[in-house]
Parts: structure tokens; sequence; C-alpha cells
């Protein structure tokens, strides 16, 4: 069987309750809040004092993952998109056909 990760570099969007989004930088395997610290969204020292109120602001948002990939289709090959953890609510887009969604992230 061959395999092809795509954990790395995505490309991500934070789209706030009021509509209004900006683009970050995602890494998986990761999170939307290291995500966040990253795109100096969020301290980085997030745990210190009441840091952690700031979290608050982005407790509402929806998250955009995207990533673009290539392979060969070969004949009579069937392949399988395989997930270890997805957030509590997700949908998953292949190619703009949406192939599943998800309501429990504690599940592979």
């Amino acid at each position: 069987m061959n395999i092809l990760s795509l954990s790395g570099i995505w490309q991500g969007r934070c789209i706030r309750p009021d509509g209004t989004s900006f683009a970050m930088e995602a890494s998986v395997p990761g999170s939307s809040i290291a995500d966040l610290i990253r795109a100096g969204r969020l301290p980085a020292d997030l745990y210190w004092r009441d840091n952690a109120e700031a979290v608050l602001e982005y407790e509402n948002c929806n998250y955009d993952y995207e990533r673009t990939f290539s392979l060969e289709k070969a004949a009579d090959t069937e392949y399988t998109l395989h997930f270890h953890r997805l957030d509590t609510y997700c949908d998953i887009i292949l190619n703009g056909i949406s192939v599943a969604s998800t309501m429990d992230g504690h599940s592979p």
C-alpha cells in the first residue's frame, strides 16, 4: 500500500461570526489555537495569568483548512482518505465534492 501523507503546512482561514475572516498558515496535525499563536493573533504565553482570556474571541469562529495535492490515478486502484482526528464538527470536501462530515472529533 502506498501512502501519501498530507501532514504539513496547509492554508487556514479563521471565519468570525460576523463573517469577517483572515488567512493564516495552518499546521496539520495541529490545532487552531497553535495556528493562531503562530499567526500572532494570540500571545505565545497563552496560559500565563489571564492571557487565556484572549482565546475567547476565537471560540465561536469557524476554521477552514485547505491543501492542494496531486495523485496519479492508477487503473483498478482504490484510494482511501484517512484522518486520525478531525475537529468536533467538520465537512470534508475533495475537488469541490462533499465526501464526508463529522460530529465528533474524538473518533478517527
